[in-house]
């Protein structure tokens, strides 16, 4: 009630007074949008500047989150638009560094070639992910996804070699299918290995299903008897398992 009196009575510096009031919880948006629209732009690029400090710039925002949030993009229009493109590209590298997926490599790239830096930042970020990867669980799904919707199959398969696909496989495995089905047979067959170390019945015809997958692949590949031969293993090793053998059974495998 207090902060709908101060803009009732359009007193700004009482507003801010209000919307700073708890450490930790400052409405910096509020803040901001209030002093822009009194004309007081100067002011209100000083508290953006306090948000970027405090760390307090983010792409994940839910709409309650609003109120405690600056978008990476508004504060970096405010850089460039004064004349400071690399504080620009400092706000967007660190929220890719953070959240490194692709909206934000483009988010990056896109004001990267407004600024005329597109291939340095490029470079820079690849460095980035390749850093990210190199850490304890980490792996190569960020920069295969960046990849595969730059549409380089070539460099995604390079990067999964190099650092494992982690949880962009499947994806990775889709667009490779139709150019490349031994390529994708390889990222398929792990994943049956991992289904069959726990025997769960309810899982068996998911499996059969991934098998004739990879049996589809393998026969494109030219590699159908490395199929037969893999096959045979796992009948040879689950042979105890009747529910898995039936269900092969029945798939023809």
């Amino acid at each position: 009630m207090l902060l709908e009196l101060a803009d009732h009575d359009q007193d700004v510096d009482r507003a801010v007074e209000l919307l700073t009031s708890r450490s930790g919880h400052e409405d910096y948006p509020g803040i901001i949008d209030r002093l822009r629209s009194a004309g007081r732009d100067d002011d209100a690029f000083e508290w953006l500047e306090r948000a970027v400090a405090a760390g307090r710039v983010s792409s994940h925002m839910s709409s309650s989150g609003r109120a405690f949030w600056l978008s990476p993009e508004e504060v970096a229009e405010e850089y460039v638009a004064r004349g400071r493109p690399e504080d620009a590209l400092e706000v967007q590298r660190r929220e890719f560094a953070r959240r490194p997926e692709v909206p934000r490599f483009r988010a990056l790239a896109e004001l990267a070639e407004r600024v005329g830096s597109l291939d340095a930042e490029r470079a820079r970020a690849f460095a980035t992910l390749d850093e990210l990867a190199r850490q304890p669980f980490g792996s190569g799904a960020a920069r295969i996804r960046i990849a595969l919707a730059e549409g380089d199959i070539e460099t995604a398969w390079e990067v999964a070699g190099d650092f494992g696909p982690g949880d962009a496989w499947q994806e990775l495995a889709g667009a490779l299918a139709a150019e490349f089905p031994g390529r994708a047979a390889t990222l398929h067959q792990p994943r049956v290995d991992k289904q069959l170390a726990v025997a769960n019945s309810s899982k068996y015809a998911e499996i059969a299903d991934n098998l004739e997958l990879l049996r589809d692949l393998c026969d494109r590949a030219g590699e159908s008897e490395d199929f037969a031969a893999y096959l045979q293993g796992i009948r040879i090793r689950y042979a105890r398992r009747p529910a898995l053998m039936g269900q092969l059974d029945r798939r023809g495998l």
